[in-house]
């Protein structure tokens, strides 16, 4: 459980565990979050278990840099890390993994966790990817607009190149020739 995160009443964290249990093929258990996929800040697993064993081997594949803090933490070790793990296993792995419906978890009506202010590597790089995700359609107009209106123009252009390039070869052979 990270830091930010806290249990609201210890019994019912402990039914939560039995809950996963008493399932005896469930080895894992995460929460689902929004957008998309499972968070890594509270995990449960059982005494080696094979989804977790399969992640840590996959840790020092992914252990690379993407570009900005915020890319490498979510893709490396994050939620993206995990969630992309998740989605990747086969489907007899994803049974064995018990997946927290979201109104358990969530900051809104939570029955089990209580969420503090915290992503401490949250930093202005992270609010730029925030910002595109948000924006991502406006951007796509932005830079596809150009990219549609420049094709014709590259075309011509190439065109133009070649038949410069082919014009001088033709004259070298015709003056090798001569």
């Amino acid at each position: 459980m990270d830091l930010d995160v806290g249990c609201l009443r210890h019994r019912d964290l402990q039914d939560l565990i039995t809950s996963m249990s008493e399932q005896p093929n469930k080895v894992a258990m995460f929460p689902l979050t929004q957008p998309i996929g499972l968070s890594n800040d509270i995990m449960f697993a059982t005494k080696s278990s094979p989804f977790f064993q399969d992640l840590t081997a996959a840790l020092q594949v992914k252990n690379k840099w993407y570009g900005l803090p915020y890319l490498t933490v979510m893709y490396s070790t994050g939620p993206m890390f995990l969630s992309l793990q998740y989605m990747r296993s086969s489907p007899a792995k994803q049974e064995e993994v018990l997946v927290l419906a979201p109104e358990l978890y969530t900051k809104r009506g939570t029955r089990y966790f209580q969420h503090f202010e915290g992503s401490t590597w949250h930093r202005s790089n992270a609010h730029l990817v925030q910002w595109i995700m948000r924006h991502k359609s406006i951007l796509a107009v932005i830079l596809l607009v150009p990219c549609i209106v420049c094709l014709p123009l590259t075309r011509s252009l190439a065109a133009v190149v070649a038949s410069s390039i082919f014009e001088r070869t033709s004259l070298k052979q015709e003056n090798k020739i001569v």
